[in-house]
């Protein structure tokens, strides 16, 4: 089995672009596919409660984004733009 190396792991704080603002959030789940003949690919999910969601007690929206999307701080993220 081949291992992998992430750039972020599990509860990593991480910064990216979502409806061009710019937010932060803890990965919740990693998933890594491996084509075999490409390099690996690494996405990264996170959850979101609105307000209004917490007090309705509604289920969170999930984003998923491919590892180039996300950055270990503000700065970084702003430097990619």
């Amino acid at each position: 089995m081949a291992e992998y190396k992430t750039q972020f792991n599990m509860g990593d704080t991480v910064w990216f672009l979502r409806d061009n603002e710019v937010k932060s959030a803890p990965i919740i789940y990693i998933d890594v596919e491996d084509p075999g003949d490409a390099p690996f690919r690494v996405d990264y999910s996170f959850r979101f409660y609105k307000a209004s969601d917490v007090q309705k007690k509604e289920e969170p929206d999930w984003l998923t984004l491919p590892e180039c999307k996300c950055f270990a701080s503000k700065a970084e993220l702003l430097a990619s733009l």
